[in-house]
């Protein structure tokens, strides 16, 4: 208080820092003497879990000393951190969370989400631990089964945003470790507390239009029952939309499980009415649940979603936004984008043949016409490779072809199906090309070539030859220095010969010429020879 309001305009930087390490240090003593205190843990758990009413006050206190004792907690060093949370996990701090979930005091609720959520961000494995003990100890799972109800029936709905962010991280397969104690866990979560948490869309019994809960009664339900009715609508859309979104969670990170489970209670079917509604937060969770199965990549999902016709109600919801440009417009087109782009042929095959009329007035996106053009791309592949006329380029030569013409690579339609390049006539016919690599290079050299080079000198011969051939742009010069050289060749090294010219000879001076390397332009200038 003093380093945040008092003195925050007079203290400077290095004032700051030694204020801020004191309190680093207070708060390790603080959390060292509390944690090495197992008599004063024992009064403040028994302080917490009174009931009765004289004791709510005093109830709340307990709840709210630990909320701060976990802050306090949170900046320490990992090792303190551990000793800590597991000195408070030994005293039995998750056995007194049982009956705060249920409580009808909202700081009491809020201070034992904060400290769930403060132990699930240090090590979820300590609750889970604790909720395997639990199933073994007695026959049901009190803690979980309460959590669930609170996210059910709490009439705020900040708590129920609270609650499902603890569900999300108990469920969160990539803290799991890999042992069969933790499939376990889940195992026991998809037998025993599923169908509870589905419960607004399996039981319909139990839950009337409004939201209010028709089973056996609860704390929490008895709080709604006393609420007016758009606030229990709005609590209940809450509801609906928190538990939606734990169910993409849950497609996303647990595969095969919620995969069966889906299936079994045809449960997407059921949620997908929620495009009838009028909340959009409700609509777009919808969508996201719709989109994370089409997205997990199998084509189990894709199947199910055709043998029960779920995009009906997705292409009303699109019909009815079609020219608004709002969130639910673009996540929809998003979704037909995603379809096409990733070539989900069950999927496309299934959407162009049965809602082709409504694809083709579609003119404001190339979304959907780039749909159709995949689609029949698709079936002229699947024509050619029943012919057997596909070859090993496979799909990318799919994509250069069309019902008449075909398509280049960009989607453009390219004219009559010829045997123009990229047709398969003319593929047949590039054999012919590509013997031309098969014959041997010699036998492509015919007429006054050929001659030249049959009669093309050899050797050393050869290096002479191009040597001179290479001076006869000199002129006059060159045709003396060859004439020169081949009669010293002859005679052993004498004196040149008149006939071809006089050729001069190291020291003449008679041109004005010495041995200069550098007038090797000049005529008369000595050429170094290999």
């Amino acid at each position: 208080y003093l380093k945040d309001v008092v003195m925050a305009r007079y203290i400077d930087d290095v004032s700051f820092s030694t204020i801020r390490e004191l309190i680093a240090l207070n708060n390790v003593e603080i959390i060292a003497q509390i944690q090495g205190d197992s008599e004063f843990l024992d009064q403040l758990f028994a302080l917490c879990r009174k009931t009765g009413a004289k004791d709510a006050i005093g109830r709340r206190n307990g709840f709210l000393f630990l909320r701060e004792l976990f802050e306090i907690a949170k900046p320490l060093s990992m090792p303190h951190q551990m000793a800590f949370f597991r000195s408070l996990s030994s005293h039995g701090l998750f056995s007194i969370l049982e009956d705060a979930v249920q409580s009808p005091d909202g700081p009491i609720i809020s201070a034992y989400t904060d400290i769930t959520l403060s132990s699930l961000n240090h090590d979820p494995s300590l609750l889970r631990g604790y909720l395997l003990r639990e199933k073994t100890d007695s026959t049901q799972q009190k803690l979980l089964h309460n959590l669930i109800n609170g996210l059910l029936h709490y009439p705020d709905t900040g708590h129920k945003a609270q609650v499902t962010e603890i569900l999300r991280c108990l469920l969160d397969s990539a803290t799991l470790d890999q042992n069969p104690e933790q499939d376990y866990f889940l195992r026991m979560v998809y037998d025993e507390h599923l169908d509870t948490l589905m419960s607004p869309f399996l039981q319909d019994d139990k839950w009337d239009a409004d939201g209010r809960y028709l089973g056996e009664p609860t704390q929490a339900s008895t709080v709604k029952d006393k609420m007016e009715t758009w606030e229990l609508r709005e609590c209940w859309d809450a509801t609906r939309k928190h538990v939606v979104e734990l169910l993409s969670f849950c497609v996303e990170h647990h595969g095969q499980k919620i995969r069966n489970y889906i299936q079994r209670n045809n449960l997407l079917q059921r949620i997908l009415y929620l495009f009838n509604q009028r909340d959009k937060h409700l609509i777009l969770a919808t969508l996201k649940l719709l989109r994370q199965c089409i997205g997990a990549n199998d084509h189990i999902y894709h199947k199910y979603i055709v043998k029960k016709d779920l995009f009906a109600g997705l292409i009303e919801l699109l019909k009815q936004h079609l020219y608004r440009n709002n969130l639910i417009n673009s996540a929809v087109i998003e979704l037909f984008d995603f379809l096409r782009t990733k070539n989900i042929k069950v999927l496309i095959k299934y959407l162009v043949e049965k809602y082709r009329s409504v694809w083709e007035h579609i003119t404001y996106v190339e979304t959907f016409q780039q749909l159709i053009i995949k689609y029949d791309q698709n079936e002229e592949y699947a024509k050619d490779e029943a012919n057997g006329t596909v070859n090993m380029m496979g799909d990318t030569n799919a994509r250069n072809r069309g019902r008449d013409g075909g398509w280049n690579m960009m989607g453009a339609r390219r004219g009559p199906r010829s045997a123009g390049v990229g047709s398969f006539r003319s593929r047949l016919n590039d054999d012919d090309d590509d013997s031309y690599f098969d014959e041997d290079d010699d036998e492509d050299v015919q007429g006054p070539a050929k001659q030249a080079q049959e009669e093309a000198p050899e050797g050393l011969a050869a290096l002479t030859s191009t040597y001179d051939d290479e001076d006869d742009d000199e002129g006059k010069d060159g045709e003396i220095r060859s004439s020169a050289s081949l009669e010293s060749k002859d005679s052993g090294g004498s004196a040149n010969s008149s006939s071809g010219g006089k050729r001069p000879v190291e020291g003449d001076q008679s041109n004005g010429l010495m041995d200069d390397p550098l007038a090797e332009d000049a005529p008369g200038a000595k050429r170094t020879r290999v």
